[in-house]
């Protein structure tokens, strides 16, 4: 659930303990913070053989590193047990946990694991205070925003019908172009976004087509009524049932894309489908760099 936060609080995990607060003891004022500006490029020069110059691949960006500089304030009594209670806050595991804060421009999210708080004690102990650091590294560099947007329902559609059908009557015609259902989305934000793409059965071997880049997704499967399928392009994944469900991911043909910050038209073709039922959901987290 997303904290409420002022500006220039911050929170790590959705139960965290919120910094900046300065109202009464115990608490933590940031001092500096380094890693929420762009993100490292990752790059790869190589000389240009028999000529001046060389070239430059610098178009990704390596992992997001974020170091926080802060002073602890307690009573002096209690400030070892306000440490432990952050040392758990910020304990190392498993799986990336969000960093929240709220900015001039809104509320902004990274995802990341914590390498543990940091500090070392002085004489500042016997007055309450204590220098802390602690390091978040963020597998994906995207700064999120913490809302998530969805377009309406995009209904199932129909192939377009081209030339002459057999076995064909008379009088006959010479093919007509069928309606199909199509929406759009348009995330916002600064940069691409992953998304995740939720197809509602029942349906047989859809397919999404991404109108703006001509790029289709085909699915060699059966949806039952009821049942989903969810695409995850940040992590590659195709799931049956749920995000975390049985994957599905030999049965997708197709080149992975993400949604841009502005708008993206799609279509949700297949056979076997229900009309006002089979449908496709996307949802994003608009992305800034």
């Amino acid at each position: 659930m997303t904290p409420t936060l002022t500006i220039e609080q911050y929170q790590y995990g959705d139960d965290g303990i919120v910094l900046n607060t300065d109202v009464a003891l115990p608490f933590v004022d940031i001092t500096g913070i380094q890693g929420l500006d762009n993100a490292p490029p990752r790059t790869t020069t190589k000389d240009h053989e028999g000529a001046d110059g060389g070239w430059v691949d610098s178009k990704y960006e390596t992992l997001r590193t974020v170091v926080v500089d802060a002073i602890a304030y307690a009573d002096p009594s209690a400030l070892d047990t306000y440490l432990d209670q952050l040392t758990a806050n910020f304990a190392p595991g498993d799986s990336p946990r969000p960093l929240y804060w709220r900015s001039d421009n809104g509320m902004r999210v990274v995802y990341g694991k914590s390498q543990g708080l940091k500090y070392s004690k002085s004489n500042t102990r016997g007055i309450g205070v204590q220098t802390i650091q602690f390091t978040i590294i963020c597998g994906d560099p995207r700064k999120y925003s913490p809302d998530v947007t969805a377009s309406v329902p995009i209904y199932l559609g129909s192939a377009i019908v081209q030339g002459r059908g057999y076995t064909k009557s008379y009088t006959f015609g010479y093919g007509s172009a069928a309606t199909q259902s199509a929406g759009s989305m348009t995330p916002g934000g600064n940069r691409p976004t992953p998304g995740l793409y939720v197809i509602r059965g029942p349906i047989i071997n859809p397919s999404i087509v991404n109108d703006i880049t001509g790029q289709v997704w085909t699915f060699q499967l059966t949806l039952a009524a009821n049942e989903y399928l969810y695409i995850d392009p940040r992590v590659r994944t195709v799931r049956f049932g749920s995000a975390t469900g049985a994957s599905r991911r030999n049965a997708m043909r197709g080149s992975w894309w993400f949604l841009s910050p502005g708008l993206n038209n799609f279509r949700l073709l297949g056979s076997g489908g229900i009309v006002g039922t089979t449908n496709l959901t996307i949802y994003a987290q608009p992305a800034w760099r």
